[in-house]
C-alpha cells in the first residue's frame, strides 16, 4: 500500500508515453489520457489518505504533472489554432514558472513545485481540453487555459519569492501569511 501513490504516478507517465504513439482525438487516445488523469487525482488523494506522503514523492508527482502536461500539448499542436497572441501569452506563462522555479532553487536548495489550488485547477482545465475540442474551437479553450494558468504562475511566483521557507502544500498565496522571523507560514 505504501507504493500505491507513486505507483500511480508511475502509470502518468506511461500514459503520458502513450500518448506519444497513439493519434490524437482517438478513442484510444481519449482513454488513455483519461486514465493518466485520473491516476493524477487519485495518487495525492490516496497519499493524504493514508499519510503516504513524502517529499520525493510531490517532486515525482510535480515532475510527472509537468512531462505529462509537456506531452499533452505536444501532441495536440496540430489540433490546436495557435495565434500569435496565444502563443507569446504561453511564453510569457513558462517564462514566470521557471522564474518560480529558479528562484525557488536558489532560496531552498530544491524544486519548488507548489500544489496550489490554482494550480490543481489550471491542470484540471489543460487537462479537458482534448474533451472541450469536441465541443468547442480551440481559441476560447486556450484562451481561458492562458488565464488560468496566469494566475496559477504568479501566484506559485508570489509564494516562493515571498515564503520564508517551502511547503508545498501551501493552498494559496491567501492562506498563507509568512511570519516574520519565525519562519513559520500559518494557515
Amino acid at each position: 500500500m505504501r507504493h500505491l501513490p507513486n505507483s500511480l504516478t508511475a502509470f502518468r507517465v506511461l500514459c503520458a508515453m502513450a500518448l506519444l504513439r497513439l493519434e490524437p482525438m482517438t478513442a484510444g487516445f481519449l482513454i488513455a489520457h483519461a486514465l493518466g488523469s485520473v491516476s493524477d487525482a487519485a495518487d495525492g488523494y490516496l497519499a493524504r489518505r493514508f499519510n503516504l506522503q513524502s517529499a520525493a514523492g510531490a517532486i515525482f508527482d510535480s515532475l510527472a504533472d509537468a512531462l505529462y502536461i509537456a506531452v499533452l500539448l505536444v501532441v495536440m499542436i496540430p489540433y490546436l489554432t495557435w495565434t500569435p497572441w496565444i502563443v507569446g501569452w504561453m511564453v510569457a506563462i513558462l517564462v514566470v514558472r521557471l522564474s518560480a522555479i529558479g528562484i525557488g532553487w536558489r532560496r531552498f536548495g530544491e524544486l519548488a513545485f507548489i500544489h496550489t489550488y490554482a494550480n490543481k485547477c489550471t491542470g484540471a482545465l489543460i487537462v479537458c481540453v482534448p474533451f472541450l475540442l469536441i465541443l468547442f474551437e480551440s481559441v476560447p479553450i486556450l484562451t481561458a487555459v492562458c488565464i488560468l494558468a496566469t494566475i496559477s504562475a504568479v501566484e506559485e511566483f508570489a509564494i516562493i519569492a515571498t515564503a520564508d521557507e517551502l511547503d508545498r502544500d501551501v493552498s494559496s498565496i491567501f492562506a498563507t501569511a509568512p511570519t516574520r522571523g519565525s519562519g513559520v507560514l500559518t494557515d
